[in-house]
Order: structure tokens, then C-alpha cells, then sequence
């Protein structure tokens, strides 16, 4: 490494997936062999009861709640933003208007639970459809 390289330092961890809603919680699982595809409860989809699937089993409230933000976000801000507030914990890190650092961020299926709503729309007219 150069000496005019940038540091760069793995501060905290924060996880939110199908087999935890924390970071101890998705060790738990990983480590009993638990799997997270159960069948479809939160999403809104014609899909219900046809197929299992890795989805989080909280409302957008209750996220909403969990990262002390308004459930209006989409549902992959929210899960962002419980596993970011969970790593600043880690980390130690009190999160602030000061608080100057990068953020890299690992999602899936983002938007998945707007996309097929949107879909129907779209489809019956181009010009329209609102993800919100």
C-alpha cells in the first residue's frame, strides 16, 4: 500500500434478511442451519401461497419503528436503514449531522414489493404508475 493511499477501516456490522432482523439473530440461524424461505406474508402479490420465498417478516411499521424513521420510505430504505443504524451501533458510532463517513450498502430484490403494483399500471398505460 502507498502511503497517499486512503485507509479504509470495516467499522460495524448491521444485517436485516428472511433469517434475522440483526446480526446475532442471522448467526443464530446460520449457525442451526434455520432457512429464512417460509411462505409469503408481507408482500402484497398474486404470488401468495404458490411459492416460498426470503422475504423479512416485519411490516413496513414496524421497520418503520426499528430505525426511528416514517414507514412512507420504500421497503428497501427501510431495511437499509436498520442495518445501517445496527453497523453505526457496532461500530460505536453516534449517528449525527457531523457524522462524515462512506456507507456501502448490500440490497436484493429492492422495490420488489412496489414493482409488481407498479407493473399493473404501466401495463395498461405507459404513461402511468407511481411507485408510492
Amino acid at each position: 500500500m502507498n502511503q497517499t493511499d486512503p485507509v479504509v477501516y470495516i467499522a460495524g456490522l448491521g444485517v436485516i434478511s428472511a433469517i434475522g432482523n440483526n446480526v446475532n439473530e442471522c448467526l443464530h440461524s446460520l449457525e442451526h442451519l434455520e432457512p429464512g424461505m417460509r411462505d409469503i406474508s408481507m408482500l402484497d402479490t398474486i404470488h401468495r401461497g404458490q411459492l416460498p420465498v426470503a422475504e423479512v417478516k416485519l411490516s413496513n411499521k414496524e421497520l418503520a419503528d426499528l430505525g426511528s424513521v416514517s414507514d412512507l420510505f420504500p421497503r428497501t430504505a427501510l431495511l437499509s436503514h436498520v442495518a445501517a443504524k445496527e453497523a453505526l451501533a457496532d461500530a460505536g458510532i453516534a449517528p449525527g449531522p457531523a457524522l462524515r463517513c462512506g456507507f456501502i450498502s448490500a440490497n436484493t430484490t429492492g422495490g420488489m414489493d412496489l414493482s409488481e403494483n407498479f407493473f399493473s399500471d404501466f401495463r395498461q398505460d405507459p404513461a402511468s404508475g407511481h411507485l408510492r
